[in-house]
């Protein structure tokens, strides 16, 4: 089972992680990356970190020690953020902990340049990645770690964050134990990892005595579903041992090489671009803002929400349900376009984000669109400018966002305690 902690001292935030957890000290003596049950995610990210962290675990992989920890709001309670003090006031009780490692870098894009990976060590990460539904180890998003990167050691490569895998228990009436993931944009693609090595190698391993072992570990109230813990846990090794047995039918072999990734991503930057409505495109740019009148689309006073999209330029208004006005003047338009991550079930997340803005900017913003994506993107336009990116970024804190739309839609105004440091 795993070990159970309490929490004794609350270090700081991770401001680049989705969730936004905390590095905490316990009373092991231990320090601890904790994910909170209360974050935007919800507690299915939670069972994901342990099915796929322990399984990682018990097939040789190199993963940190997964803890449970009590976790009293008081041990933080002089955290300044107002978001993350209401995210510890969510989640007082039993939370995920993962074992610190202390100077660890990210694999990043320039870390992979240098630093060498075994295809058959390649095989066997992207292998348990297509079993699991992990499509959040890309090349801008990792969520590898290089560690040790001091002392005599060598470093190896540790897996991370697996809160977006196991994308199958969002929904489970349409689970497929055949269903081949999108692993193409893997981090690990450029190494040719050898994944049928992998298969033949660990597929073995993966029993359903060992699932049942590893979902015995995750605790009932993490397991929401209708049908209870047990059926729950029951639900994860049928359709995880079903997997392992279809895994001719999943397992990746494609995977391109930078030029033809970096092509594929202009042709989707281009999609994206023609699909949004005539003159849009063009109303951040400089001759639009010059320009006294024009043809697009911006929400009439008083209509403000956020948008799942438009239709033949009508903007339909997520916050009341009335459909916004077409006019011709797209001078002022101030729209901000927060792209999000379905797969890794980031439209929490997002949608938090947006209300954050809403509320700062009521009077400011004519329109605010959730964009659905895909691949771990996580971005922040206004008027069509990108001033977050998570691949490139981190996961942004909801005052570093304000701050960027404020300069662009607000110049000069006060954001009151928005305006300290992040």
């Amino acid at each position: 089972m795993l070990r159970e902690v309490t929490a004794t001292r609350y270090v700081e935030p991770l401001r680049s992680g989705g969730s936004v957890p905390g590095i905490v000290e316990a009373d092991d003596l231990g320090t601890y990356v904790v994910k909170f049950t209360g974050s935007a995610q919800g507690r299915k990210a939670l069972v994901a970190e342990v099915v796929v962290g322990e399984l990682a675990r018990a097939l040789g992989l190199r993963f940190p020690e997964l803890v449970l920890v009590h976790f009293d709001p008081a041990v933080a309670a002089d955290e300044p953020h107002q978001e993350v003090r209401d995210l510890h006031a969510a989640s007082a009780g039993v939370n995920l902990g993962m074992d610190f490692l202390p100077g660890a870098r990210d694999f990043s894009p320039e870390v992979a340049e240098v630093f060498p990976v075994d295809p058959v060590e390649a095989g066997r990460i992207v292998w348990l990645d297509a079993l699991t539904a992990n499509v959040d180890r890309t090349v801008h998003s990792s969520n590898l770690m290089v560690w040790p990167t001091l002392g005599v050691a060598p470093p190896r490569l540790w897996l991370i964050d697996h809160g977006a895998a196991l994308v199958f228990h969002h929904r489970w009436d349409g689970a497929d134990p055949s269903r081949a993931y999108d692993l193409r944009h893997h981090a690990l693609g450029r190494y040719g990892p050898d994944v049928r090595a992998a298969d033949a190698e660990l597929a073995p391993k993966v029993t359903a005595d060992l699932l049942r072992r590893i979902v015995a570990e995750v605790p009932d109230a993490w397991l929401a579903d209708a049908a209870g813990p047990d059926e729950t846990r029951e639900a994860y090794v049928d359709h995880l041992y079903a997997r392992v047995r279809h895994s001719a039918a999943w397992l990746p072999t494609d995977f391109p090489g930078r030029e033809v990734l970096a092509a594929e991503e202009a042709r989707r930057a281009a999609r994206t671009r023609a699909g949004r409505p005539a003159g849009l495109a063009e109303a951040g740019s400089r001759p639009a803002r010059q320009a006294r009148r024009g043809t697009g689309l911006v929400g009439a006073p008083g209509m403000r929400g956020a948008t799942t999209g438009t239709t033949d330029g009508v903007r339909n208004d997520a916050r009341d349900g009335r459909v916004g006005d077409v006019v011709n003047d797209v001078s002022g338009a101030r729209r901000v376009e927060i792209e999000y991550c379905t797969q890794c079930r980031w439209l929490p997340r997002a949608a938090w984000l947006a209300q954050e803005l809403l509320t700062t900017f009521e009077a400011e913003l004519t329109e605010l669109v959730l964009r659905p994506g895909t691949g771990g993107v996580f971005v922040v336009r206004v008027n069509d400018e990108v001033v977050w990116d998570r691949r490139e970024q981190g996961f942004p804190e909801p005052t570093a966002v304000k701050r960027a739309v404020r300069d662009r839609v607000a110049p000069g105004r006060s954001l009151g305690h928005s305006d300290g440091p992040a």
